[in-house]
């Protein structure tokens, strides 16, 4: 089973995102808070997806940072981080995101208009998924 780490969620989102990837993926999910703690874990274990939250809940910095301290490290792990606004799905693309996206698109209530966007979000994921070893 593939282990997704998420990242700087508050306990609703946190709640909501583990259960939107657990029906929709099959994996298995593993709640962290903070930079610190991806850092601890990784050293022991792995993981084939990280999804990060752009403002992290538990201090307010910024998942942009585990971003960089990922791709400094040479971490090949898949990353996506979330937000809605544009200019930072913008940034974090650059930065070496794998993919950025609304949180709202996977685990929120949604129209018909965006059901197209969540698709192809959920057709994304699978694809990142099966890619990793």
């Amino acid at each position: 089973m593939k282990k997704v780490l998420i990242i700087g969620f508050c306990v609703p989102d946190a709640k909501r995102l583990s259960l939107g990837l657990v029906s929709l993926f099959k994996v298995r999910v593993v709640q962290l808070e903070r930079i610190y703690d991806l850092k601890e874990y990784l050293k022991e274990k792995e993981a084939d997806l990280i999804v990060i939250n752009r403002v992290i809940d538990a201090d307010k910095s910024s998942g942009m940072e585990i971003l960089d301290h990922l791709r400094l490290g040479n971490t090949k792990i898949p990353t996506v981080i979330t937000t809605g606004i544009v200019k930072y799905q913008k940034e974090v693309l650059r930065k070496g995101a794998t993919l950025t996206f609304d949180l709202d698109l996977l685990i929120g209530t949604i129209g018909k208009k965006r059901q197209k966007q969540k698709d192809e979000i959920v057709l994304r994921i699978r694809e990142i998924l099966r890619q990793v070893n």
